[in-house]
C-alpha cells in the first residue's frame, strides 16, 4: 500500500516557493522604481542645465525658465522634507508622515506625443480631460462623453502604471490654484449643489458638526461644517491635497501652471505648443464659473480660527511646494488667526 506524504510536507514547500516568487517580484519592482526615479530626475536636471545655458531672449524662453524655476523649487522642498528613500522604491517618505506620497491613478498620457498630465479636480481638470479625449480621437467614446459631459471617463483609457510614468521621458505637467480657493470651489460646486455625488455622499456627515457659534445648522452645511469635516478625515478627490494626488516629489513636473498666473491662457497654449499637443487640438474651456472663488473668500470669515489653523496645516505641503501663502490670503480678507 502506497504511503502518502503528510499534508504539511506538501503545503510548506508550495508556500515557500510562493513567498520566494513574491519576494523576487517585490524586489524587482522596487529596483525598477528606484532606477526609473533616478533616471527621470537625471534627465530633467540635464534639460534644465541646457535650458539655463541659453540666453533668455524671447518670451517663450522666459516662460520655460520660469517653469524650470518652479520645478527646481519643488525638488528643493522635497529634499528638505525627505526622510529616506522608500524601501519599495515607488514612494516618497517625508519627515512628517502626513506628507508621504505614492503614485495614484491621476495621470494621463497623450497617445500621440507621450505628454503626461496629472489632473486635479476643481483646477481646470474638465478642460484638460476634454483635451485628452480629443487627443485619443476615438469617435464613439468622444461622441458619448460630449453628450453626457463626463470627460473624466478618459482616465480609464489613457492612464499609465507607476513604472511607465517614472520611466517616461516626455513632458509632464500639472495645473494648480491656491488651495484655499479650491476648497471654496469644492464647497460651492460639489456640496451646495444637491445633485452631485459629493453632496449625496458627504452632506449628512457634515451636518453633524457645529457652526462657529456652536450650534448645529439645519438645511445646507455651512462652510465651517464643510472644513471641519474635511480636516477630520472626510476625504474626496475634489478636495484632496495636491501632493497626495499627483506625487510631485516623485514625478518632477516639467511645467507647473497656476490659475493665478496673469497669463494663464497664454501659458496653457504655450504648453500645447511646447509639448506638440497643439498640432492636434485647441484649448476649449469647460465648466467656466459665473463667479470666481476669489469673490467668495469672505466665507473664511465665518470660520473659527482653530478650524482655519487645521485647514492650513492640512494643505501646508501644497503651499510650500507651489509657493502659496495662507497668511497673505487670510490677511487680505481681514482674517487674523
Amino acid at each position: 500500500m502506497r504511503k502518502c506524504l503528510p499534508r504539511k510536507l506538501v503545503v510548506l514547500p508550495v508556500l515557500l516557493l510562493a513567498v520566494i516568487a513574491w519576494t523576487g517580484h517585490h524586489l524587482t519592482t522596487s529596483w525598477s522604481c528606484g532606477q526609473a526615479r533616478s533616471a527621470r530626475l537625471a534627465r530633467r536636471n540635464q534639460r534644465a542645465v541646457k535650458l539655463r545655458n541659453k540666453l533668455a531672449e524671447t518670451d517663450s524662453m522666459n516662460v520655460e525658465l520660469e517653469m524650470v524655476a518652479r520645478s527646481e523649487h519643488i525638488q528643493q522642498v522635497c529634499r528638505d522634507y525627505q526622510l529616506r528613500e522608500d524601501i519599495q522604491g515607488c514612494g516618497y517618505r517625508s519627515r512628517e508622515d502626513s506628507f508621504d506620497q505614492n503614485i495614484q491613478n491621476h495621470f494621463l498620457r497623450d497617445p500621440r506625443t507621450g505628454s503626461v498630465y496629472c489632473f486635479i479636480h476643481k483646477v481646470a481638470s474638465s478642460t484638460w480631460m476634454a483635451v485628452f479625449t480629443r487627443l485619443e480621437n476615438n469617435t464613439i467614446f468622444r461622441q458619448k462623453v460630449e453628450r453626457d459631459g463626463n470627460y473624466y471617463q478618459i482616465r480609464y483609457r489613457l492612464g499609465l502604471s507607476p513604472l511607465d510614468l517614472l520611466w517616461s521621458d516626455s513632458l509632464s505637467f500639472i495645473i494648480v490654484r491656491h488651495p484655499l480657493d479650491r476648497l471654496i470651489s469644492a464647497y460651492r460646486d460639489r456640496i451646495l449643489d444637491p445633485t452631485t455625488h459629493q453632496a449625496r455622499k458627504h452632506r449628512a456627515a457634515m451636518m453633524q458638526y457645529k457652526d462657529m457659534q456652536g450650534m448645529l445648522q439645519e438645511g445646507l452645511p455651512s462652510f465651517s461644517q464643510f472644513l471641519q469635516y474635511v480636516t477630520d478625515g472626510g476625504s474626496d478627490e475634489h478636495w484632496a491635497p495636491y501632493y497626495s494626488s499627483c506625487s510631485p516629489c516623485l514625478v518632477g513636473f516639467d511645467w507647473i501652471i497656476k490659475l493665478e498666473d496673469r497669463n494663464t491662457e497664454e501659458l496653457q497654449q504655450a504648453l500645447l505648443d511646447r509639448s506638440g499637443m497643439g498640432r492636434f487640438v485647441t484649448l476649449e474651456t469647460k465648466h467656466r464659473s459665473n463667479s470666481s472663488s476669489a469673490e467668495h473668500r469672505n466665507l473664511f470669515r465665518e470660520v473659527d480660527c482653530e478650524v482655519i489653523r487645521r485647514v492650513v496645516n492640512m494643505f501646508r505641503m501644497d503651499m510650500m511646494l507651489f509657493r502659496y501663502s495662507a497668511e497673505n490670503y487670510l490677511t487680505d480678507i481681514g482674517v487674523h488667526c
